[in-house]
């Protein structure tokens, strides 16, 4: 095999030996004459191809080539490499060529990198919906662009995340609408997902998640959205405030919205706690106040699993003079 083909010619010896090297001579042998068997001249380039694991067929010509004007391995491997069906083969090789790679080098990677995109999507259960797009062309225009199996996995989930949250996308451009702001389209919400838009789209957005679930009358006001949404995370890169609002219907649920409206605790207090951790330091005070805000809810739990595991009972008030609890229905 030639993976690693030396810098010396490929010499054929053809013509009039017999089988032990002797010359022959006289025009027959004392046994009534034959000739050795030809040699085969595409031999030594067909062992490379094979070596390469290429099928030698669809490189005949350039075999046939080699062999009439006496390449040298490394004459065939090169030429191989401008080959159009090489080309076709292994999209975007050049790259790797172009990186100091022999042809055999190169091959090996453009493969082992091919095969590394298909595991990783398939660990991350994306290879389903991946697959379709998985073809040579875009896997050699990835290894072009040096994206890596990880780097691969994330933009078929932000890919994925994009067509199943169109619905979304057409709700948001109705916002932006309303602001006289460019909407968008397919391409340009992927690129909002993978964190590649202006960082104004993304405090609206968040803000627009925030009034969403949480808004209403007793619910956060459109100016509380907007500062929260500018004060959490990196400018230009989305929070997941989907999580923040599920925990704040955590806390609601485990102390119940009497005792938070006792407390002076509002839905903005609980969005503003529940975003503490992506308050940037760019906003030292609110992120005090979240503080704040974290340490009176963790005591007033605090308080009612000591009053529970003390009573047994649930917090009560009284009416008419009778105790009732204060989940009971009014």
């Amino acid at each position: 095999m030639a993976d690693k083909p030396s810098d010396e010619g490929i010499t054929i010896n053809v013509g009039g030996g017999d089988g032990d090297g002797s010359s022959s001579s006289g025009g027959s042998s004392s046994s009534g004459g034959g000739s050795s068997e030809p040699v085969d001249k595409l031999a030594p380039y067909r062992s490379i191809l094979l070596g390469m694991r290429l099928p030698p067929g669809l490189f005949a010509d350039l075999m046939s080539r080699a062999a009439n004007e006496n390449w040298t391995a490394n004459d065939f491997m090169w030429a191989l490499t401008s080959a159009k069906q090489f080309n076709r083969m292994f999209p975007g090789i050049q790259s790797l060529l172009d990186q100091g790679m022999s042809p055999s080098q190169a091959v090996t990677t453009w493969r082992a990198t091919s095969e590394a995109y298909e595991q990783s999507l398939r660990d991350a259960g994306l290879w389903g919906y991946a697959k379709k797009d998985m073809s040579k062309q875009n896997i050699g225009t990835a290894i072009k662009n040096g994206v890596d199996p990880e780097e691969m996995v994330f933009r078929m989930s932000i890919a994925q995340q994009a067509q199943r949250s169109e619905s979304l996308r057409t709700a948001f451009n109705g916002i932006l609408k309303n602001k006289g702001e460019a909407q968008l389209d397919k391409k340009g919400w992927r690129q909002f997902l993978m964190g590649k838009s202006d960082a104004a789209l993304y405090n609206l957005y968040e803000g627009a998640q925030l009034l969403q679930q949480l808004g209403g009358t007793e619910g956060i006001k459109v100016k509380e959205a907007r500062r929260l949404a500018r004060a959490v995370g990196v400018p230009g890169q989305s929070v997941d405030v989907i999580d923040a609002i599920a925990n704040i219907d955590r806390v609601r649920r485990s102390l119940g919205s009497q005792l938070l409206t006792d407390a002076g605790i509002s839905t903005a207090d609980l969005a503003t706690a529940a975003l503490a951790e992506s308050i940037t330091a760019r906003n030292p005070k609110l992120k005090r106040k979240a503080a704040g805000i974290v340490a009176r809810l963790e005591q007033l739990q605090a308080n009612k699993e000591a009053g529970d595991a003390a009573g047994g009972q649930e917090a009560t008030t009284t009416a008419a003079g009778r105790p009732i609890s204060e989940t009971a229905p009014r």
